[in-house]
């Protein structure tokens, strides 16, 4: 009986998996498989070209390059900068040579600072017309109102440093008069 049951289970087992197979599928000759899905293609990024420098700007570039430098200096290599700028603005007065001696003069904490001098090297080249290219002009009036602005905040701070020490000898005077009035303590 054992057997018999067995053999039962066995034939349901297989009869239960000829009925869930599922059919083969049908392949029809000269027809191809649907294509597959199509990838939209993705946008490029738009370069842009790169834009073209003309030589008036480089030129300021290199000046603010310079300007860079200088500030790096030790005073004594701003010295010596200084005697540089001065010897070539001498031999040339080009734009050049004195947009590069007013920014030795204009480094703060220099050693060699001399904003007058800085300010009446470029006033002609900042109020030029026609005869010196816009960059540099442009370079030119951008540091003269730097300079300009700096120099009136020294006048301003010395002011204020005069108003202090004048304020500081009322109160001194003050108080000397207040010791000299007080009637002698025994």
């Amino acid at each position: 009986m054992i057997r018999i049951s067995r053999y039962a289970a066995i034939a349901m087992i297989l009869a239960g998996c000829a009925t869930s197979q599922q059919p083969a599928p049908t392949v029809v000759l000269g027809s191809a498989p649907p294509p597959p899905p199509l990838a939209l293609p993705v946008p490029l990024p738009r370069i842009e070209p790169a834009p073209v420098i003309s030589a008036e700007e480089r030129e300021v570039i290199g000046l603010i390059e310079y300007a860079q430098r200088v500030a790096a200096m030790s005073p004594e290599q701003r010295r010596a900068e200084q005697t540089v700028r001065n010897q070539a603005f001498s031999r040339d007065k080009d734009v050049a040579s004195r947009l590069r001696l007013a920014l030795v003069l204009a480094t703060p904490e220099a050693g060699v600072e001399d904003t007058a001098r800085a300010e009446s090297l470029l006033r002609p080249v900042a109020s030029s017309g026609g005869d010196t290219s816009l960059p540099l002009r442009l370079f030119a009036k951008l540091l003269h109102g730097l300079i300009h602005e700096s120099a009136g905040e020294k006048q301003r701070a010395n002011q204020l440093r005069h108003q202090l020490e004048a304020l500081k000898e009322v109160e001194r005077s003050m108080l000397q008069r207040k010791q000299d009035n007080e009637p002698p303590r025994k």
